[in-house]
């Protein structure tokens, strides 16, 4: 079947001339809009760039750090409280003397050395017939396994048999060869407050002594040390209670140092230590006051103290060079050298690794 082919339809000429007129009409209409409209308020961004239009895209715009240069870099804005931080000046009449940074050599006990330690200690606390023998070979033989631990612990030993053995008490008064100055201090070892949290006789007598010390020393720091032992009064300290009554007395506060969490002798050397330590470098020489008892067992703790604390940081903060005991007061528990072994080893708390 042949295929049929159609031909569009044709449009008449009048047509196609209205066609074309309104064409013409419609683009002379668009080109006179364009023209018509002002530059700044047309849709498109204008290819002049005024000085005005670089002023304010700089504030909304970050220059890129590699495209800057100096000139063109805006100064970095610091804010008021890191300023006054950074170009504040040191307090008149305030020395800030920078401490020398000393490295920090953590004591480890390692097998040999806990064992050497736990022997000449047992030694001692047993009172062997050859302990001195006992004693000098692991001293030497922890000298050569740890040069600065066998050190300390030469001290310790040759301290707490000097201390029980040849320390001749000294009642009532203080030698008169101790340093002058503020590189001094006294201090005075805590006692069992009474019940409601008052002083006994035997602190009293303590603090009397001390009182008489710091007369004697006028230039001395005094340290109180002990906390809380009254059980109908927790919140008393042997130390609190101690320093109340030097203020009262007349000593001025800021020579008063307060150790008021100890609840036993060695815990008064170690946190007395950390507090001295930490604030008054310029203490070098202590002077011990406690009761005749106590004189050996806490002048031995406070040079195991310090010797320990040399050990680790490289110098020794103290060496004890004095002290005054109270007559009159016995308690037998801390010149038996089994039991001051206890408070030796608690101090020390060597920990085999």
């Amino acid at each position: 079947m042949a295929r049929r082919t159609e031909r569009p339809p044709q449009l008449r000429p009048g047509v196609r001339w209205i066609m074309a007129l309104g064409m013409l009409v419609l683009a002379a209409f668009f080109l006179y809009r364009g023209k018509a409209i002002p530059a700044e308020k047309s849709p498109l961004p204008s290819p002049t760039v005024t000085p005005a239009a670089v002023t304010e895209a700089a504030e909304h715009v970050k220059p890129t750090p590699a495209l800057s240069t100096p000139e063109n870099t805006p100064e970095p804005t610091v804010p008021a409280e890191e300023m006054k931080i950074e170009l504040a000046e040191p307090t008149p009449g305030v020395q800030q003397t920078p401490q020398p940074q000393r490295e920090i050599r953590p004591i480890v006990y390692d097998q040999r050395s806990y064992q050497l330690v736990t022997d000449m200690v047992y030694a001692f606390r047993m009172q062997l017939p050859d302990r001195e023998q006992i004693i000098a070979a692991d001293v030497a033989a922890l000298k050569e396994h740890d040069a600065a631990l066998g050190e300390a612990w030469g001290g310790i030993m040759e301290y707490w048999d000097y201390a029980d053995n040849r320390l001749e008490l000294n009642f009532d008064r203080l030698p008169e060869d101790l340093p002058q100055d503020d590189s001094l201090c006294i201090v005075v070892l805590g006692f069992q407050l009474l019940p409601e949290g008052d002083m006994s006789p035997e602190m009293l007598g303590r603090c009397e002594l001390a009182l008489a010390a710091a007369k004697q020393y006028p230039n001395a720091y005094l340290a109180v040390t002990g906390g809380g032992t009254a059980y109908r009064n927790p919140e008393v300290t042997e130390a609190g209670v101690m320093a109340k009554w030097f203020l009262e007395q007349g000593v001025d506060e800021s020579r008063i140092i307060t150790e008021d969490r100890s609840s036993t002798t060695e815990e008064n050397a170690k946190l007395t230590l950390a507090i001295l330590t930490d604030r008054f470098p310029q203490i070098h020489s202590l002077a011990i006051v406690t009761s005749d008892y106590h004189v050996p067992l806490g002048c031995t703790l406070f040079t195991e103290a310090a010797l320990l604390y040399g050990c680790e940081h490289g110098q020794t903060p103290w060496t004890v060079d004095a002290h005054v005991a109270l007559k009159g007061y016995g308690l037998a528990e801390y010149t038996n050298p089994a039991e001051q072994a206890l408070y030796i080893w608690a101090l020390a708390n060597p920990v085999p690794q």
